[in-house]
């Protein structure tokens, strides 16, 4: 199916796509409801954040979660909040206040998947929009993948996709789920696989107060397919040689 016929398709069913200089952004809708559900970080949906202690206990989610602000679910919409399945205000979002201005101290927050499901290969992913104050939304951010990080804030980090969009952001309404994906047209930096995802937000809209703020994020992949073992590359060697053996003989 071409682009058109998906972005037709996806509007009889109630979605929306948006296409921008080299990116294709689908519109799922607002609201908890129009979440894709059963991410990566949480597979089964059966995630509890009141009983979350990282490493030592996921509680139901499938990662490890790390934030360069506010680490920590509920409390003061801590960061950790974006992985929770929820939409709306308070402790549903992540909103952060310090370092103000643009650009804006780095707002860090991912996943480590390392003991949970290995190298992942991201297809897609959704960002959702907070209930209130549009300027505190995302504009200059770039979702990255290491293989290497123990913190989430070390390591090497590899771009795999960014958005630099510093007059407005992409989310039309409040509480907006945007699907990222190669599927709908998309143009992902990379297909390499990683055990860590986080999403690095340099710049938003607001000048003063609370100058940040994200409601939710699902990553969605699979592991890389295997590299046949070298043996295995003699075999459909011989196998070739022989039909084109019989080929002639024939």
């Amino acid at each position: 199916m071409n682009f058109r016929k998906m972005s037709a398709a996806l509007a009889l069913a109630g979605v929306v796509s948006v296409t921008s200089t080299a990116h294709a952004l689908t519109i799922l809708g607002t609201g908890a409801g129009a979440l894709v559900g059963n991410d990566l970080t949480d597979l089964g949906n059966n995630g509890n954040k009141n009983t979350y202690v990282g490493a030592g206990n996921l509680a139901g989610f499938d990662a490890v979660f790390f934030s360069s602000n506010e680490p920590g679910f509920n409390g003061g919409e801590f960061a950790f909040n974006v992985f929770d399945n929820a939409v709306g205000g308070g402790n549903a979002k992540w909103c952060c206040g310090a370092g103000a201005g643009n650009p804006i101290t780095p707002q860090i927050v991912g996943a480590n998947f390392s003991t949970t499901h290995g190298p992942i290969v991201l297809s897609s992913f959704t960002l959702t929009s907070s209930n209130d104050t549009p300027t505190r939304d995302p504009r200059v951010w770039t979702l990255e993948g290491s293989n290497n990080t123990t913190t989430g804030l070390d390591g090497t980090w590899t771009a795999i996709y960014n958005r630099n969009i510093t007059g407005s952001a992409d989310w039309t309404a409040r509480n907006q789920v945007i699907r990222y994906s190669a599927l709908d047209g998309d143009v992902f930096l990379t297909n390499q696989s990683f055990t860590a995802f986080r999403l690095n937000t340099t710049a938003t809209g607001a000048t003063s107060g609370a100058f940040h703020a994200l409601n939710e994020i699902e990553l969605f992949g699979a592991a890389p397919p295997p590299i046949p073992e070298p043996a295995s590359f003699g075999l459909l060697a011989l196998a070739g040689l022989a039909l084109a053996r019989r080929r002639r003989t024939a």
